[in-house]
């Protein structure tokens, strides 16, 4: 690193505020008494992004390691690049609609999905303090109804639309005013007032909970449309994640972990490993250690199809309703200390706290 200053007259340090301050302090400590030794550095980076990753560190530790709270800070010039380059050369649409999407959100002005609870963390107290209102019970409830309706109607894009708004129909409906059309009407039905219908009891039925307030349905109402819309329900058809990279990237991390510092040969040789094993198990590994002349014996061959065996078992188990069950009641833990860290720190990412 001593090197670096003196040997180059431009350095170019991309996703610097992903990297820790530290990184930056001591290459600047090696420029002899000037800053960066005298050195253009440009560090290219986006503070809408990822911050510094701190193993087992709090959420202030993140922040307190990113380059806006180093001595260097004061120095640097800072420049907005708004001209997406790949949509001017390619004429990419979707990457342009994609670009502009990205600065609204992290200018704050497209709504993230966070609008009913940030009503709640602000003490707004949505539907006021009577029967009605809008509380975490409710919108974990809704949360819940909302993963239903996608994994009940894995095929059909319609269907899942319909259960979706069945639940905020169901959520405002009372002894008055029934709005129950589009829950199932089967004697089955989750739907206890379709239920009834269906046994002939309807007389007798009474709603066990009151209906959400108007004013909680206003608010509610957008935030269904948004989910609902058919651009994102043809993402959940087959009720697989969304982002497929997701578990792809966790596997890739397994090889070359992202705190830890990794060269482009050790990212690419992960990446292969990583596909092979998403696409064909880890019996694909063996096919690479029989191009590289390595022996296998019994002893990898049965270690590998033991790896193959415990993947498919561990899937085929998440999808048993005890296991949905404990993740579900692991989100929820999870939720509330996530919800118990803001109101003991307050919010230290979103849009523009790093401004």
């Amino acid at each position: 690193m001593a090197k670096v200053p003196r040997d180059c007259k431009l350095i170019v340090w991309d996703e610097s505020t992903m990297a820790h301050k530290g990184g930056f302090e001591a290459l600047s400590r090696r420029g002899n008494n000037r800053v960066m030794g005298g050195v253009t550095v440009l560090l290219a980076g986006d503070f809408r992004q990822t911050l510094p990753v701190v193993p087992r560190g709090t959420r202030a530790d993140e922040v307190k390691a990113c380059i806006k709270l180093s001595y260097l800070w004061p120095v640097i010039q800072r420049i907005s690049l708004k001209k997406n380059i790949r949509v001017n050369l390619r004429g990419g649409v979707s990457a342009g609609q994609f670009s502009e999407l990205l600065f609204k959100i992290g200018d704050g002005e497209k709504e993230n999905g966070n609008t009913i609870t940030e009503y709640e963390k602000n003490k707004k107290g949505i539907g006021g303090k009577g029967a009605g209102k809008l509380t975490a019970k409710v919108i974990s409830d809704l949360t819940i109804y909302y993963g239903l309706a996608i994994r009940r109607n894995p095929d059909s894009i319609e269907g899942m639309k319909n259960e979706i708004w069945a639940a905020y129909y169901h959520r405002s409906s009372s002894d008055d005013n029934p709005q129950h059309h589009l829950c199932p009407p089967d004697p089955e039905s989750w739907c206890k007032w379709r239920k009834a219908e269906a046994l002939g009891t309807l007389r007798a039925f009474h709603h066990e909970k009151p209906p959400l307030s108007d004013e909680v349905l206003a608010v509610l109402k957008p935030i269904y449309k948004d989910l609902s819309s058919e651009e994102l329900l043809e993402r959940c058809l087959g009720a697989n994640t969304q982002n497929n990279n997701e578990s792809l990237n966790s596997l890739i991390w397994t090889f070359a972990p992202k705190h830890l510092y990794s060269g482009v040969t050790t990212v690419q040789i992960a990446t292969h490993f990583t596909v092979c094993i998403f696409n064909e198990g880890f019996k694909s590994i063996l096919k690479i250690m029989h191009v590289m002349g390595i022996k296998i014996g019994p002893e990898v061959f049965s270690f590998v199809c033991g790896r193959d065996g415990d993947r498919i078992a561990r899937s085929e188990r998440r999808t048993l309703n005890i296991s949905k069950e404990a993740r579900a009641s692991k989100r929820n833990e999870n939720s509330k200390l996530q919800k118990f860290f803001e109101e003991e720190e307050g919010l230290l990412y979103g849009p523009g706290i790093a401004d």
